[in-house]
């Protein structure tokens, strides 16, 4: 593959990821102490509720996703991206002076307002940055929401050992996530312009667009795969920190770290993929994670605090396993959208990526859910993330669904290369 021409605005978008992911991340890594200070906590009846909040998040991004096209139209894919880091980092900031937990729930749905325009926006934008092959930059740019992960759970842990209040944890991720909008918000260097898609060539069309959109059913499919996906990629992401701290070892040191390591898993998968595999390649990248993923999540729920002679030995055991997951599940996100719009040749991508982004969100929150309430019905974080291994051997399923049991798409060549 050729050197990579890089700009202001793909660095930007690096930026901008690692904010949504510290926006993203940083409650669930400070879940046990603040259910503690605003009377849900996780030991005690607490798992459903932090869920439930994860369920308002998922409703609030999914809104502004399905309209992120339209606000693009209006203002641009630029400014979209802009005023949806600013929304997310200021819902993010001030949800650090909550008192209770429905002062919390607010502006956690105004965070994901602006996290859902970014989600729909985001890959778009960098996709029409690079046309006509957008493959390995978005790929990257997906791989520096996993450096926003590792950064946020090593900060946070050393802040949390020191003595530090989650409070301000949240604030400091607030403020970076409104830091990365400036630079899609301040005047443009007209030598360097963003390649915006005139309004009048979209506004009359984007109707007829999304109607054939959903005529097929290949696309409703893929749409089901990403909802699998992604919540099992997320629900592994959200659950790993109190699942560590309550079954084997309670420090944040011990949560940050297994967090980390998924997060880790996630950057070298996107970075390596993205560079390495073409997109006639994704179909079997795509199944051979997602089977390997089974048995390794199967075999952390095998492991007991018992089972290792040191500390030491247990959290090395359980960072090596937690990264080889995000390896796993790191090309479910970036490469299954990839796939859907070489599969769907004849569909405008733009909205193929903004209506998968729409159903990978919902599968976010309810897996999100279902594993708490799992882990409050039989009092065991480890029954719950049976959801994991189930979510990847599903998502492997429906991948052979569709390799061999429907018709391969017509069309264009590369439809029928992939």
């Amino acid at each position: 593959m050729s050197s990579l021409k890089l700009g202001r605005y793909d660095y930007a978008t690096y930026y901008a990821n690692i904010g949504y992911a510290c926006c993203s991340l940083v409650i669930p890594l400070v879940l046990v102490d603040m259910g503690g200070d605003l009377d849900f906590p996780l030991d005690d009846g607490g798992m459903g509720i932090a869920g439930t909040l994860h369920v308002f998040r998922s409703i609030a991004m999914l809104a502004t996703l399905l309209t992120s096209g339209a606000i693009a139209v209006r203002i641009g894919k630029r400014h979209t991206v802009g005023v949806s880091m600013a929304m997310m980092g200021l819902g993010i900031t001030v949800a650090a002076l909550s008192n209770n937990f429905w002062f919390l729930v607010p502006c956690v749905i105004f965070s994901s307002l602006g996290e859902g325009a970014f989600e729909g926006i985001a890959t778009p934008f960098v996709n029409d940055l690079h046309k006509p092959e957008p493959d390995a930059y978005v790929s990257i740019a997906h791989s520096f929401w996993s450096v926003g992960t590792v950064t946020v759970v090593l900060v946070t842990c050393a802040l949390s050992a020191a003595g530090c209040s989650w409070r301000p944890i949240l604030g400091a991720a607030g403020l970076m996530a409104l830091s990365s909008s400036i630079p899609y918000l301040i005047r443009e260097n007209p030598s360097c312009k963003y390649p915006e898609t005139p309004p009048e060539k979209m506004k009359g069309s984007v109707w007829q667009m999304t109607v054939d959109i959903c005529k097929s059913f290949r696309f409703w499919l893929y749409c089901l795969a990403m909802a699998i996906g992604a919540g099992g990629e997320f629900g592994l992401t959200f659950w790993s920190a109190s699942f560590i701290r309550l079954s084997f070892l309670e420090s944040v040191w011990a949560g940050a770290l297994g967090t980390a390591g998924i997060g880790m898993g996630m950057f070298l998968g996107r970075v390596i993929f993205g560079r390495l595999v073409p997109p006639r390649h994704f179909f079997t990248l795509l199944l051979t994670t997602s089977l390997l993923g089974v048995p390794l999540s199967m075999l952390l729920l095998l492991l007991r605090p018992e089972m290792f002679t040191s500390t030491a030995l247990m959290m090395t055991a359980l960072v090596l396993m937690l990264t080889a997951c995000g390896v796993c599940v790191s090309a479910f996100w970036p490469m299954l959208q990839l796939y859907g719009v070489v599969r769907l040749p004849h569909l405008d991508s733009t909205l193929l990526f903004i209506y998968f982004s729409s159903t990978g969100i919902p599968g976010c929150g309810i897996f999100t859910w279902l594993m708490g309430y799992l882990g409050d019905r039989f009092s065991d974080l480890r029954v719950a993330f049976l959801v994991v291994p189930s979510s990847m051997l599903l998502y492997a399923l429906i991948l052979l669904f569709d390799r061999f049991c429907l018709k391969q798409p017509g069309g264009s060549p590369a439809a029928r290369q992939e």
